[in-house]
């Protein structure tokens, strides 16, 4: 688990950040694909191709294997079940690399 550091500790976001940003004004309607306003999403670049995830989904699924651009990724829940953590995978050599920019 990550630790906050002490010399930034005044700069962090509340804790409830995720509800004031429910009362902000937004400027794309996304209702009708069926992603709610504020809708929490987890975004991926892989050699400059991007997607995006909801994390409700993430968080429900677990493990999610997706591609982009070509590669492998891996999304998975860790064991604190809020934290999420995403490898670009190797499948021909078995080996998984980390971090993706995320």
């Amino acid at each position: 688990m990550l630790k906050p550091d002490t010399k930034y500790v005044a700069k962090y976001d509340d804790k409830d950040w995720e509800k004031e940003v429910e009362k902000t004004r937004t400027v794309v309607d996304t209702r009708r694909s069926g992603i709610t306003l504020h809708e929490l999403m987890l975004g991926i670049t892989v050699d400059g191709r991007s997607k995006a995830y909801l994390v409700k989904a993430i968080l429900a699924a677990k493990l999610i294997q997706d591609q982009i651009a070509g590669d492998s990724i891996l999304l998975v829940v860790g064991p604190d079940q809020t934290s999420i953590r995403v490898f670009k995978t190797n499948l021909a050599g078995s080996s998984m690399t980390c971090p993706v920019d995320a």
